[in-house]
């Protein structure tokens, strides 16, 4: 993946805490290849702290993004909805309330995250249906399409 990012960039997203792996062959490849490619690693704040002397020495610049509000996600994930042709029907604010107050959360990947796992639990809700199904049945997530997000409300 990191040779075929020279010439352009290569954007890596860790979600996980903890140490790099594999922060060695990361800086070769960083120190092998400089110049030829911007690398760009988001991390969480924690994430950050574990890898201070990475950060510190190979990304001298540093962003930081504030979390969403809960509003601000709700919005984003209608949004995206949306845009999938999906509505996020009566119940389903009220029912990711948790989640999206939860301050580990905040992001768009989380985001789409939560919309593909309802898409998913609304197909696996729908499909022993014998009859035919109306446009707005297709389209409608509704509160129990979200009802397993116990790893959502402790971050992803």
């Amino acid at each position: 993946v990191f040779e075929r990012s020279l010439g352009g960039v290569l954007y890596i997203e860790w979600q996980t805490e903890g140490d790099l792996f594999p922060q060695d062959r990361l800086l070769a490849l960083m120190e092998e290849y400089d110049r030829k490619v911007v690398v760009i690693l988001e991390l969480s704040e924690q994430g950050m702290k574990d890898n201070q002397a990475l950060t510190e020495e190979k990304f001298p610049y540093t962003i930081h993004f504030r979390h969403l509000t809960s509003d601000e996600a709700w919005n984003y994930l209608s949004y995206m909805a949306k845009e999938d042709g999906y509505i996020l029907g009566k119940g389903v604010k009220e029912k990711l309330l948790d989640v999206l107050n939860n301050p580990v959360f905040g992001n768009a990947n989380s985001l789409r995250s939560i919309l593909e796992r309802g898409k998913m639990n609304m197909a696996i809700r729908i499909s022993p249906s014998r009859t035919t199904l109306s446009d707005k049945t297709l389209s409608t997530l509704k509160p129990q399409d979200f009802e397993d997000f116990k790893d959502l409300k402790e971050g992803l």
